[in-house]
C-alpha cells in the first residue's frame, strides 16, 4: 500500500478578544460632552457674576461722589470740568485755593452753582459744598478732590456763579481772581495773585495783598474799607458822587507809596484804611 504524506494542520491562533464595550458618560460627568441644561445653567452663572461686577464696580466709583453735608451730591469730573451747586448762603468760603478763580453775582441766582477743573484737566475731579457753621450759619464751603483723593483746597480753574448778597471769604496762594458784582461782605487775602475785583457793592470789605497786584473798583461806597498791601502794587477804586462828597481815609507807609485822590471828610461814615509795605497803593474815583 502507498504511503501518503499528509500535511499536519497549521495550529490556529486563538481568535481576538472583542473590546469590552464602553460604560456611558453621564451628562454631567467630568470628561463628558456637557448637556444643554448644564449649560444654560453655566450661562446663567457666568450672567449673575459679570452682573455682581459691574454693580460692584459703579458702588466703588460711586462712593467717591457721595453726598456733602447740605444733603447734596458732589459733582462728577470729566475732562470740561465738574458743574457743582449748593444752597443759598450769606458767606461763601474759598479757603487756601490755587489757580484761576472767578466769582460772579447774580442778582436772579438763588443757590450757589459753578464749575471745577482741575490743574491736570484728564484726570477725574469731584467738588464738595459743605455749609460750615466755623463760618457763620449760612457759610458754605468749597473743597475739591482729584482722582477719588481727599477734599482740599481747589487747585486749577474755578468759577461760581452766587446770590448777590452772598460775601466771599477768600485765601489764594497764587494765580488770578477775578470779582464781579459781590454784594456780601468781603475778605480777600491773596499771595502772588492778580486780583481784579468789579462792581463791587459790599458794605465791609478787607483785601490782603502779598507779592502781587489788585485792581479793586466799587459802585457803591463801602461804610469801611481795609487794604494792607505788602511787596506788591493796588489800585482802590471808589464812587464820589453828590451824596458821598467824601471819605475818611487813613494810611501808613513803611517804604512805600500811597496816595489818595478821593475827597477827604473827617466823620464820614464811608471809611478807607490802607497801609503799604515796600510797595504802592492808590485810593481813585471809580470811573464808567
Amino acid at each position: 500500500m502507498a504511503h501518503m504524506d499528509t500535511a499536519s494542520p497549521s495550529p490556529s491562533l486563538p481568535p481576538r478578544p472583542s473590546a469590552p464595550p464602553r460604560p456611558p458618560v453621564a451628562p454631567d460627568r467630568p470628561g463628558g460632552r456637557p448637556s444643554r441644561r448644564t449649560a444654560l445653567v453655566a450661562a446663567a452663572v457666568l450672567a449673575a457674576v459679570v452682573t455682581l461686577t459691574v454693580v460692584l464696580a459703579t458702588s466703588g466709583h460711586d462712593r467717591h461722589h457721595s453726598s456733602a453735608s447740605t444733603g447734596l451730591p458732589a459733582a462728577r469730573g470729566s475732562v470740561d470740568g465738574a458743574a457743582f451747586h449748593g444752597p443759598d448762603a450769606d458767606l461763601l468760603v474759598l479757603d487756601g485755593v490755587s489757580g484761576r478763580v472767578q466769582v460772579t453775582a447774580d442778582p436772579g441766582a438763588t443757590t450757589v452753582t459753578g464749575i471745577f477743573t482741575g490743574a491736570d484737566p484728564a484726570r477725574h475731579s469731584t467738588v464738595r459744598t459743605d455749609l460750615d457753621a466755623a463760618f457763620g450759619t449760612r457759610a458754605l464751603t468749597v473743597r475739591c478732590a482729584v482722582d477719588g483723593g481727599p477734599y482740599a483746597p481747589c487747585a486749577g480753574e474755578l468759577r461760581l456763579t452766587v446770590p448777590s448778597h452772598t460775601g466771599l471769604r477768600l485765601r489764594q496762594t497764587s494765580g488770578d481772581t477775578v470779582l464781579t458784582g459781590l454784594g456780601g461782605d468781603l475778605t480777600v487775602v491773596t499771595t502772588s495773585d492778580h486780583l481784579t475785583a468789579t462792581g463791587l457793592h459790599s458794605r465791609r470789605a478787607s483785601v490782603t495783598v502779598t507779592s502781587g497786584s489788585a485792581d479793586v473798583a466799587f459802585t457803591a461806597a463801602p461804610d469801611r474799607l481795609t487794604a494792607q498791601i505788602t511787596s506788591a502794587s493796588a489800585v482802590l477804586r471808589v464812587p464820589v458822587t453828590g451824596a458821598n462828597d467824601g471819605y475818611a481815609v487813613t494810611s501808613s507807609a513803611t517804604s512805600a507809596n500811597v496816595q489818595v485822590a478821593v475827597p477827604r471828610r473827617d466823620g464820614s461814615p464811608h471809611e478807607v484804611v490802607v497801609q503799604a509795605i515796600s510797595a504802592s497803593a492808590s485810593v481813585v474815583p471809580t470811573t464808567g
